[in-house]
């Protein structure tokens, strides 16, 4: 995310080619989590969520705060972070609110 907001606090253009690396790595570890991680088991470390989720899916969303829907073709890793989201409501919607406001200002130009 960092390569993407770093230019647009200081009005210059985005790296591309260091933003595709980025986002090419981001999918290869998302992939992993889906393969290994949530193979056989609802939450990462098992059967109940834990605070490995809850760090994991909030380096899941960073990249969502760009455009960058890295869930769009990872249907395990998509279920288990609306699962998070659920349990962890109410706290999950008022902490990402920040990152929205963010997400916003970032697609309309305005950060």
């Amino acid at each position: 995310m960092v390569v993407v907001v770093a230019p647009l606090l200081q009005q210059k253009p985005v790296d591309e080619e260091k933003l595709q690396f980025y986002k090419k790595g981001f999918l290869k570890v998302l992939k992993e989590i889906e393969e290994g991680f949530l193979k056989d088991r609802p939450y990462l470390s098992g059967n109940s969520i834990s605070v490995a989720d809850i760090f994991c899916a909030c380096e899941v969303e960073q990249p969502l705060l760009i455009g960058f829907d890295a869930l769009a073709n990872a249907p395990v890793a998509k279920a288990w972070l609306e699962k998070v989201r659920k349990e962890l409501e109410p706290h999950y919607s008022e902490i990402h609110g920040v990152t929205k406001k963010m997400q916003d200002a970032i697609q309309k130009g305005k950060l």
